[in-house]
């Protein structure tokens, strides 16, 4: 992992970048100072940076903020083709995707989806996308202790259902559109080291709750889960032909997600999606269980769940008719099946990636000694209180079988 930025990314590149966006070929860099946006190790297969830069374009001054995500180098997990495939497909979605989306979704407020993408480039060792800066329009990650409530989970599950309802709109006008994702690379790399780190993660819930009285139940459960998760997972996300598809975010979790606030109220108004290197069309309860299994209260999932359902089934619909494609407009208890079928995927997330949005910041998981059959998951106590809250609900609502 490297400590200090690329030597590429310096006041050339941006130069290219800012007058390849702005059609601009008079453009100038005055300055250009670059430094960490996220600590080594934040982000699973790239590194960002916030360049901070001063421009001249029309005689006049000003200065640009800009976050630029490279792609990772040192390490095996950062060599493999699923990390290397993960970044072309992000810089893919950033550059064309999502602004064909956006373009479809001509709605009233015609909010972007995701930071503005001014410039990317996947040629060799210099792989890289030159990204709006989100925290100087004021969005930031939210401050949680268990998960998002209730206001922010509504507000995620309208927007992604929007996102999904014009990528159908998109897909409905032009069928190749989606074809380099129409496959998972958890499904296309099964060997990616996601199942090292489903097995590993639910063998230390398993050691975890062998201990906790009248939890011994739900220990057989799990360890008889450890063979087959992988299989599961990739069940859950493979794309069902006959099912109802959309084009997923594939990583909806709280640190993919940024919130803007008032300033006078603090309520919460507005939203953004980052990371989708993980996107490909597939059911979008894929992306309503990994968001809710991984991110919101649990209390929420025990007493909201039709509530927030309903609530993606209405805006998906809604934004269809005002998209004028009502004819693609799904039943809610369509949504309803694809939900319910893909339980044991909820379950699974939570068992995997919310232990690591709950870790503690002095035991964040080292994924390359995980994969290497190295490394376990350290439990926090924040995790383990969920957990205790989870595992009934889970098998109350039939998650656990299979």
């Amino acid at each position: 992992m490297t400590e200090s930025k690329p030597d590429w990314l310096n006041a050339e590149f941006f130069k290219k970048a800012l007058r390849f966006n702005r059609k601009d070929e008079n453009l100038e860099i005055m300055s250009c100072k670059v430094d960490r946006a996220t600590q080594p190790g934040d982000n699973f297969a790239s590194e960002m940076y916030r360049a901070a830069l001063e421009v001249k374009a029309n005689g006049e001054k000003e200065d640009v903020s800009l976050i630029i995500k490279c792609r990772l180098r040192g390490g095996e997990l950062t060599q493999t083709p699923v990390t290397f495939e993960s970044f072309v497909r992000e810089a893919k979605v950033f550059s064309e995707i999502n602004s064909q989306i956006l373009k479809e979704a001509s709605i009233k407020n015609n909010q972007p989806f995701g930071a503005k993408c001014f410039y990317s480039t996947t040629e060799p060792w210099y792989e890289a996308i030159v990204l709006e800066d989100l925290k100087k329009e004021g969005f930031q990650l939210a401050t949680v202790d268990l998960g998002l409530d209730l206001k922010h989970c509504m507000l995620v599950i309208r927007s992604i259902a929007q996102y999904h309802a014009s990528s159908m709109v998109l897909y409905s006008k032009d069928k190749t559109c989606f074809e380099p994702f129409k496959e998972s690379l958890f499904v296309k790399y099964p060997d990616s080291g996601m199942g090292q780190f489903l097995a590993t993660s639910i063998k230390n819930i398993v050691e975890e709750i062998t201990n906790w009285p009248g939890y011994e139940m739900y220990a057989d459960m799990l360890k008889s889960l450890i063979p087959k998760s992988m299989d599961h997972w990739m069940d859950a996300i493979r794309k069902d032909e006959t099912g109802f598809n959309v084009f997923i975010h594939g990583d909806l979790w709280l640190n993919n997600i940024m919130f803007r606030y008032s300033q006078e109220s603090g309520e919460v108004q507005d939203i953004r999606f980052v990371d989708f290197q993980l996107s490909c069309t597939s059911s979008p309860a894929v992306d309503l269980h990994y968001f809710l299994n991984t991110s919101a209260l649990p209390e929420l999932l025990e007493n909201n769940l039709d509530e927030l359902i309903q609530e993606y089934h209405s805006s998906l619909c809604q934004t269809l008719s005002e998209l004028d494609h009502e004819t693609l407009q799904p039943t809610l208890d369509a949504i309803k099946s694809e939900f319910q079928k893909r339980g044991l995927f909820g379950a699974l997330s939570g068992f995997s990636v919310r232990g690591v949005a709950l870790s503690d910041r002095n035991h964040i998981p080292d994924f390359e000694d995980i994969i290497g059959n190295n490394g376990n998951i350290y439990l926090s106590e924040a995790y383990k209180n969920v957990l205790r809250k989870l595992l009934p609900l889970y098998s109350k609502l039939g998650w656990l079988n299979h």
